[in-house]
């Protein structure tokens, strides 16, 4: 029996995090499946907007816009497990998505923190793998 993954405060059943594959993989359909199953789904925003209206014409907005829309329907079909959110800082605009938080609940929380104790003395934004 694998033993619940604990970070911080909260907990999932399974020491499973999805990763936050960007430009359309990690979504809301995938994060919140993840999640609802007992691991950690994992939302990207890199070009998260890239689908919504207006796209071409005002990319921040419409990122801006997708990253709540994304986090609220994850959390809706979560049902209650926990969903982050990936903000890639090697981006050019890393500031401008990362303004976009929408409200923290018990089961929001920055992906980046689930990355243990290799990153605890290291920015969110170095890539580093779990170590167990």
């Amino acid at each position: 029996m694998m033993e619940n993954l604990v970070i911080g405060n909260k907990s999932a059943r399974l020491p499973i995090i999805q990763g936050g594959m960007g430009v359309g993989v990690s979504l809301s359909k995938l994060a919140g499946a993840v999640a609802a199953e007992g691991g950690v789904g994992v939302i990207s925003t890199a070009q998260i907007g890239y689908g919504e209206p207006g796209f071409e014409d005002d990319p921040k907005a419409c990122n801006r816009a997708a990253i709540e829309k994304h986090v609220k329907l994850a959390k809706e079909q979560a049902d209650g497990g926990l969903v982050g959110v990936n903000i890639m800082a090697a981006l050019k605009d890393y500031e401008e998505p990362s303004r976009s938080r929408p409200r923290r609940t018990r089961s929001t929380f920055p992906a980046w923190k689930c990355n243990s104790s290799a990153l605890r003395s290291h920015p969110p934004h170095r890539n580093r793998s779990l170590r167990s």
